[in-house]
Parts: C-alpha cells; structure tokens; sequence
C-alpha cells in the first residue's frame, strides 16, 4: 500500500471474497486475509491484527462482528461509493 491507510477492510458480497483476494494479490501485490466464520471465531484478534481484510458483509452485519468492527466510531465511517453497504452494518 502507498502508506495512506495502516488497515483496511473491503466488504464484499460473500461470493466475492475470494475474487477479492485474489484481484488484491495480483494486481496489487498485497497479502489480503480472507475472513470467514470459523476462522474470527477461533481468534479473537482477527479484526484488530490484520492489516488488510476481505469480509463478506453477511459475515460483517453478524452482532459479535459488527460490534468489534465499530467499537471506534472511526472505524464504521465509509470511505467508498459502496457506503450503503457500510451503513447497514450500523442497522
């Protein structure tokens, strides 16, 4: 990444996720994480460690995510056109 962002996270639809990643690491060259259930379920520092994260937004609107990824207001505000999607995660 340039340095203008130390962490992001993309939303997507889940059967994107892996599309996602895969457009990320070859045209970017950057190591994305793909989130899915069982994984952030298993470790609990999932969302604060990883810089750089490609959810689903089924996964992202489920209660125990959702309240981890907006624990900082900062953290639910949008930064894309997709800000609908962002917004939902508040709803």
């Amino acid at each position: 990444m340039r340095g203008l962002a130390r962490k992001a996270l993309i939303l997507a639809p889940a059967s994107l996720v892996g599309q996602w990643v895969d457009e990320l690491t070859e045209r970017f060259a950057l190591t994305p994480v793909a989130a899915d259930a069982q994984l952030v379920r298993r470790d609990e520092e999932f969302w604060t460690r990883e810089p750089l994260v490609v959810a689903s937004l089924p996964l992202a609107r489920q209660a125990a995510h959702r309240d981890r990824l907006c624990r900082r207001p900062s953290a639910c505000r949008p930064s894309m056109k997709e800000s609908s999607a962002m917004r939902s995660l508040a709803a």
